[in-house]
C-alpha cells in the first residue's frame, strides 16, 4: 500500500507542469485574455494575426509559439524588429532549429524590450511566424 501511495504521489508531481499553453483564433481574443499585457508576446504583432499559440514556462519565464497573418502585413511587423544579432538562446539545439527554419524559408529577427528578448522566425510568403522569448541575463 505504501508503495502504491508513493507511486501515485510521484505520478501527480511528475504530471504537474508550469508550462501553460494557450490558443487564440484572433489577435482580439488574445488581447482580451491579456496575452500582450502579461508580456508573453509584444502587442505590435499584426492585429490581423490568427491561430496564435503560446506555450509559457512560468518557472523559467520563457515563451514559445507561433501565429499567422496576411503576408501583406509582413513589412509593418518587420519594421519593429532588427535582423538577428547572433545571440544564442538558452537551448542546446539552437543551431539545429535555425538551420531547419532557414531551410523552410524562414528569416530570423529579434526584438528586445526591457529584460526580455524575442526571436521571430518569419516566412513572409506564408505570413507565418515561430517565436521564442526568454529573459535577458547578463552575459547573454
Amino acid at each position: 500500500m505504501k508503495g502504491l501511495c508513493l507511486s501515485l504521489v510521484f505520478l501527480l508531481l511528475a504530471g504537474c507542469s508550469d508550462v501553460v499553453t494557450s490558443h487564440y483564433k484572433t489577435y482580439s481574443e488574445a488581447a482580451k485574455d491579456q496575452l500582450f499585457g502579461r508580456g508573453w508576446l509584444p502587442d505590435f504583432i499584426p492585429s490581423s494575426s490568427t491561430n496564435i499559440t503560446t506555450s509559457n514556462n512560468l518557472d523559467l519565464n520563457r515563451s514559445e509559439g507561433e501565429f499567422s497573418f496576411p503576408p501583406a502585413a509582413s513589412d509593418s511587423f518587420v519594421s519593429r524588429l532588427v535582423p538577428y544579432s547572433g545571440r544564442g538562446w538558452p537551448s542546446n539545439d539552437f543551431e539545429k532549429v535555425v538551420n531547419k527554419r532557414k531551410a523552410q524559408g524562414y528569416t530570423l529577427y529579434e526584438f528586445t524590450e526591457r529584460e526580455y528578448v524575442w526571436l521571430f522566425f518569419l516566412n513572409r510568403e506564408k505570413g507565418h511566424v515561430y517565436y521564442s522569448m526568454w529573459p535577458v541575463y547578463s552575459g547573454s
